[in-house]
């Protein structure tokens, strides 16, 4: 709340690695009733219910691949956004430096995607 990131002025939001939907909940809360949400992962977002004119779209999908980030530009149809979010993390426990690296690469990625519909 100290940085109001969200907030009803806030048009376009990607939520990244969004499963299973807290942080795309609260953008829905959060934003105004004609901000549309694009929420992103691999596994299956809940159903989340929009408020007024907000559109909410999921796309089941890998942000590392060229399908997934058409998917996005269609979603948004090619618009800027004015949030990205992610939490993302990949699975671990196979070993702390394939872990690190995986958790690496997955933010580098997040951040490539933010840099391009920002």
């Amino acid at each position: 709340r100290q940085y109001p990131i969200l907030d009803p002025s806030t048009k376009v939001v990607l939520d990244l690695c969004a499963a299973p939907g807290g942080w795309t909940q609260i953008a829905s809360r959060e934003c105004g009733p004609n901000t549309q949400i694009v929420a992103v992962d691999i596994l299956p977002i809940r159903k989340i219910v929009a408020k007024s004119q907000q559109t909410i779209t999921t796309i089941v999908g890998d942000i590392t691949t060229d399908k997934c980030k058409a998917e996005i530009n269609r979603a948004i149809n090619h618009a800027d956004v004015d949030v990205v979010l992610h939490d993302g993390a990949p699975n671990v426990g196979a070993s702390y430096d394939k872990d690190a690296y995986e958790q690496i690469e997955l933010s580098v990625h997040a951040l490539r995607c933010a840099t391009h519909h920002l």
